[in-house]
């Protein structure tokens, strides 16, 4: 079904549109796609479904105030960085005209397109990662997929699992991850940006493990070496759609190169395939890629071993 903090932010005429839809299919759906003068289009496990509705641009606007509480000031900071946070983790991303002051977007108006992400707990989705870490120990870890792979759903189920043994502090920059039923020893930080959440949590919180979602700056990047200085385990994520494209991108691999994390999980569109690696074999890996044929070592690696 589509959550309610969902469904209220929706005009009545697109709720029944999308009440006309299967009770299976709603179950299935993980983006509401809402274009100006355009059909709604919903993404059902992983495919683009077109409905038969026009959004009409008064849409927009009434789901971008409803999602707003029809206080923009108040969201103005998430506005800026392109979504809006519903409870329970839900988001909008939100596409639009810039505006900008010192070259910093300082609003978005004349909003085009809307794309409702519904974040659904998905129960025992991180169970093969839990089994891999009551194998081999737990480690810093960073979970690796194309967007809308399941990232921010894995880290939340590890974040519920692992805080029954350790103490866990998560860094909920977006209000994605927590939410009332995180687990019994965790620790959530909602808003705050990572590279200051970091430095709070080492501070006051005496954490054994810090979760955050998507690692991308030079400033988080070092206040990752700084956590991990002070004793301090991580699990983030990245952006990142196999082996290939984890050696090209420059955070991935400064990720690499910080020598913090043993754990590399690839994970695809769903999660029946995940993929663990330790440090050592993602460097056998990359060993495997020297040579004069570079292109297809490197296609090879993606395919048989990280992909």
């Amino acid at each position: 079904m589509i959550p309610i903090e969902v469904t209220d932010v929706l005009p009545s005429a697109i709720l029944t549109r999308i009440n006309n839809i299967s009770d299976e299919v709603k179950r299935s759906i993980s983006e509401l796609r809402l274009r100006s003068n355009k059909p709604i289009c919903i993404t059902v496990a992983g495919k683009n479904v077109i409905l038969d509705y026009i959004c009409k641009p008064s849409d927009i606007k009434e789901i971008f105030n409803r999602a707003c509480k029809y206080s923009i000031h108040t969201y103005q900071n998430q506005i800026n960085c392109g979504f809006i946070t519903l409870g329970g983790g839900h988001r909008v991303g939100i596409c639009g005209e810039a505006v900008k002051k010192n070259g910093e977007i300082i609003n978005i108006v004349n909003i085009s397109s809307l794309n409702i992400r519904i974040a659904r707990r998905i129960n025992n989705c991180a169970d093969k990662i839990i089994d891999y870490y009551i194998s081999n120990g737990f480690s810093s870890t960073v979970i690796l997929g194309p967007p809308a792979s399941g990232k921010t759903t894995i880290i939340r189920e590890l974040a519920d699992s692992l805080s029954k043994k350790f103490r866990i502090c998560v860094i909920d920059e977006r209000n994605e991850i927590c939410n009332e039923n995180i687990g019994i020893m965790c620790d959530c930080m909602h808003g705050y940006d990572k590279a200051a959440g970091i430095e709070i949590a080492i501070r006051s919180m005496s954490p054994q493990i810090v979760i955050f979602d998507e690692i991308g700056t030079e400033a988080e990047l070092q206040k990752i070496s700084q956590l991990f200085s002070s004793g301090v385990d991580i699990i983030t994520t990245a952006h990142c759609s196999n082996a290939i494209d984890f050696f090209k991108r420059p955070v991935t691999h400064k990720l690499f190169d910080l020598s913090v994390f043993r754990y590399y999980i690839f994970l695809r569109t769903d999660f029946s395939d995940i993929r663990i690696l330790t440090d050592k074999e993602l460097t056998e890996g990359m060993k495997c890629s020297i040579g004069s044929d570079f292109s297809r070592s490197m296609l090879s690696v993606g395919r048989n071993t990280f992909c």
